[in-house]
């Protein structure tokens, strides 16, 4: 059997069929009662020939999840042997495969055998008190900040349960495992799931090729509702999985064995950011932005304060946000081991207007500004691959400086992308004393085609047009509120 992948058609693509006659040596037997025999083999072949002409090479575009799955290539399966006397069958089912998995001593036979073992640990981690799910999470947070993943790339088993637990590490396969044992000792129904994350390419649904599968996550199911957790991952919130997990299909490895897909498009990131600026008649013209940000967002920012420190964190904000007569104060960072809440950002904003000032510039969406298009090469040859959709909000409520007044604003914009497949919004309005701005952001899928490549191109153009130029404010009782 043959599986064909990339994006190009074949020059020649011709078949021929036919007899031939092979010479087979074969050997019987054991040590010194061994013997060869030779046997002569007529068979119908199936020759085939691919060809490709003009293939230009692998291109390294943005926004793919990985060039592995557009290189041109023929996959083979070996369907059967005959061995002159009997047939066997090499392709399995993915039924037959997961029935081979939990036999196997490395996999699903481990949480068979360790039992007690598992039992016992279970009772050391949680409180019967509590409700089911608190101790799901105990155990799953438990796993998390005190077990180690030596390597995300393995989901057998290298070496014993006993081991994993005393040395408190074990590969991705051996700590997600762990986790499905423990959960089962509180009779919740757990199974493991194998996947391809996203750098290894996607992994072929219709038969299981397991050399393509290099990921454990775990799948429970509690009451209507089906969680799926990886405790290999620091500060990742109960319940969510890293970006490249979201490659497609996966199995759930068990006696009711069945499909799923994590698809980008089911993700969401949603963040809001608020900015208000006014006149204070004790420390001048301020403002302050709230930030809630977005869950993956909010995890990097997790990663990179336990990487460094909250200290350099707040730095690198001071330094995204710098500006000309805008001064940053009072950076603080909300739920930052809240690991299933969003991260929110506040700070306080100080312009320094003197009387000498005629024309002030700023950007009212500061660090949210978009200067460069993320789409700007003219052609695209694979398929756009975004790692989620966007629901992304700005408000910004602006009064008026004391002394000057609107001259002129920037016109408001709705801009659709395709037929409901995003939607990008700049709304500004001004009466005598203030200024309301909102920008918004939505793009309902992750994926677009390389057909639909150049309305994205176009939509994103539009959006850098409006989010990153620079606001004018001048003085003598006029604001001239333009981009430049």
């Amino acid at each position: 059997m043959s599986f064909r992948q990339g994006q190009n058609n074949f020059y020649i693509d011709k078949t021929e069929e036919g007899y031939k006659t092979y010479q087979v040596r074969m050997k019987r037997g054991d040590g010194i009662m061994q013997t060869e025999q030779s046997l002569s083999v007529s068979t119908l072949v199936s020759k085939h020939r691919w060809v490709m002409k003009d293939i230009s090479g692998v291109k390294v575009e943005d926004y793919i999840t990985t060039p592995l799955n557009y290189i041109a290539k023929i996959d083979f399966q070996l369907y059967q042997t005959n061995d002159g006397e009997q047939t066997r069958d090499v392709f399995t089912t993915w039924q037959k495969a997961v029935d081979e998995i939990l036999k196997r001593s490395d996999f699903g036979k481990v949480l068979e055998e360790n039992d007690d073992l598992l039992n016992q640990l279970a009772k050391k981690i949680v409180n019967d008190k509590d409700s089911q799910l608190q101790q799901v999470k105990t155990i799953y947070y438990y796993l998390q900040k005190n077990f180690t993943c030596t390597n995300y790339h393995q989901f057998f088993f290298k070496s014993t349960m006993k081991d994993v637990i005393e040395k408190k590490s074990g590969n991705v396969g051996e700590i997600n495992l762990l986790l499905t044992g423990l959960l089962r000792q509180l009779a919740v129904s757990a199974s493991p799931v194998i996947l391809s994350v996203r750098e290894a390419g996607r992994a072929y649904s219709k038969f299981p090729q397991m050399d393509q599968y290099n990921y454990v996550i775990c799948k429970i199911k509690l009451g209507d509702e089906d969680y799926y957790l990886d405790a290999t991952q620091p500060l990742l919130g109960f319940a969510k999985l890293p970006l490249n997990c979201y490659n497609g299909f996966a199995k759930i490895i068990s006696k009711d064995s069945a499909d799923v897909y994590f698809k980008t498009d089911q993700l969401k990131e949603k963040r809001t950011v608020l900015a208000v600026i006014s006149n204070n008649p004790e420390k001048g013209y301020t403002g302050s932005v709230s930030k809630n940000c977005g869950y993956y967002e909010s995890l990097h920012a997790r990663q990179a304060i336990a990487k460094a420190s909250e200290k350099d964190f707040i730095s690198e904000i001071e330094k995204n946000n710098i500006q000309d007569n805008i001064k940053i104060e009072n950076i603080t960072i909300d739920s930052i081991n809240e690991l299933e809440l969003p991260v929110t950002i506040k700070y306080d904003l100080k312009f320094n207007i003197s009387d000498n000032n005629e024309i002030i510039y700023f950007n009212p969406l500061f660090d949210e500004k978009i200067v460069k298009n993320p789409f700007a090469a003219v052609e695209r040859e694979y398929p756009v691959e975004m790692p989620y959709t966007v629901d992304d909000t700005y408000i910004l409520y602006m009064e008026i400086p004391k002394g000057y007044m609107v001259d002129e604003i920037p016109k408001s914009a709705r801009v659709k992308l395709n037929e409901g497949d995003g939607m990008f919004e700049y709304l500004i309005a001004v009466n005598e004393n203030n200024i309301q701005m909102k920008c918004s952001l939505q793009l309902n899928k992750a994926n677009f085609s390389s057909e639909t490549y150049q309305s994205l191109r176009e939509f994103y153009g539009q959006i850098v047009k409006k989010r990153s130029r620079t606001n004018r404010i001048q003085k003598n009782k006029k604001i001239n509120y333009r981009f430049l």
